[in-house]
């Protein structure tokens, strides 16, 4: 298929993971080899942080229920209230 003088074809295009293009860049990437591990590390964290942020967010939701139900009620009209 071509639209406006390109070929959208994925075989045109090519593969979306080339290994051979990778090992060509390999000995490029070597001196920026730390680099590269701390943000594959940053980016493992950052993820686990999103993943377990609803579960943190029912946690306090839940602790905060139970305080306020160990409480009395002193809204007015409440029957411990007066």
């Amino acid at each position: 298929m071509v639209m406006h003088g390109y070929a959208h074809d994925d075989e045109t295009i090519g593969k979306v993971y080339d290994s051979r293009l990778v090992k060509r860049f390999l000995p490029y990437m070597r001196p920026y080899g730390w680099r590269i591990v701390l943000a594959i590390v940053l980016l493992l964290g950052t993820t686990a942080l999103i993943l377990v942020q609803p579960f943190l967010v029912q946690q306090a939701i839940a602790h905060v229920h139970r305080v306020l139900r160990r409480q009395p009620c002193r809204a007015p009209g409440h029957s411990s209230y007066e």
